[in-house]
């Protein structure tokens, strides 16, 4: 599927199912949208331990965050057409859940 030929409303709704049922990568998976600002909740992430490591590497973490939560703004840029920026990666104290706040921007 080429997200560059879907809109975020399809991605809203098509992609914690994705996460969750169809790529198994989360137990959970909630993305909420609100005008250019995008939240992503994440519960069971199989990429926890990596995504620790490149906390673990500030500087690296800053510029490309996880593994997945970098694909997401792939996906969240291809659909939109806009550039996204990792806001925030906030990774639960008992290391579970993981929230990803993005920023979309017209180029």
């Amino acid at each position: 599927m080429s997200f560059t030929k879907t809109n975020l409303d399809f991605v809203q709704q098509k992609l914690p199912k994705l996460l969750v049922d169809s790529m198994q990568l989360t137990q959970s998976a909630d993305l909420k949208m609100q005008n250019d600002t995008v939240t992503l909740e994440l519960t069971g992430n199989v990429f926890r331990e990596i995504c620790q490591e490149t906390r673990n590497l500030p500087r690296t973490h800053r510029q490309i965050g996880c593994l997945l939560s970098s694909a997401v703004a792939c996906v969240l840029a291809k659909a939109s057409g806009k550039v996204v920026t990792i806001q925030k990666d906030e990774q639960s104290d008992d290391g579970k859940t993981t929230r990803i706040e993005y920023l979309m921007e017209a180029q």
